[in-house]
């Protein structure tokens, strides 16, 4: 197993979309969240319900399952959001961030739940905080149909895992003078 990290996502209305990622990333890439931060509005109640507790008590199974330690989850205040207002997402990015930073650990982002501009925001700042930024992942799924189903059952070929960091690799330096 890698060393510890910091996992920062966004939750939205597909508990599916956050934990399936970690799941993926657990198992594949030998990730291991020692604290996951759980970006979301509590103004949502679907989410403050039932999105929030189902994406606890997946990472707990999931931690179980891998023999890993069960990482510390943030959900309160400082991870919490007004939708309408994009700044605030930004703080609580910059605030998980922070924490990281306090705990000395890197930081994995996983920019696949939440709206465009959530995913946007983690984007930029993942590129901006790239030292201390170890992987933007992205977990692309090919159809609809299993937005809603868990990672273990979801067919080999109809999703594709993505550090979002290798693509900005390939920009060259001439390229981002331009």
């Amino acid at each position: 197993m890698s060393s510890p990290v910091y996992w920062i996502a966004t939750v939205g209305t597909s508990p599916c979309a956050v934990v399936n990622t970690l799941w993926r990333t657990v198992a594949e890439r030998s990730c291991v969240p020692s604290h996951v931060a759980l970006l979301h509005s509590p103004s949502d109640d679907y989410v403050r319900n039932r999105a929030l507790p189902a994406c606890v008590e997946a990472i707990d199974i999931l931690a179980e399952a891998y023999a890993i330690p069960s990482p510390r989850v943030a959900m309160g205040e400082a991870t919490q959001f007004d939708e309408s207002r994009p700044e605030t997402f930004l703080a609580a990015v910059l605030s998980c961030v922070r924490q990281a930073n306090q705990r000395k650990l890197p930081v994995v982002i996983d920019i696949t739940a939440g709206r465009k501009y959530m995913s946007a925001v983690l984007m930029i700042v993942g590129i901006k905080l790239k030292g201390r930024v170890q992987a933007i992942y992205y977990n692309h799924l090919k159809g609809r149909q299993y937005e809603q189903t868990p990672f273990g059952l979801v067919p080999r070929p109809e999703h594709q895992l993505r550090d979002m960091t290798d693509l900005f690799r390939q920009v060259t330096p001439e390229e981002r003078r331009a």
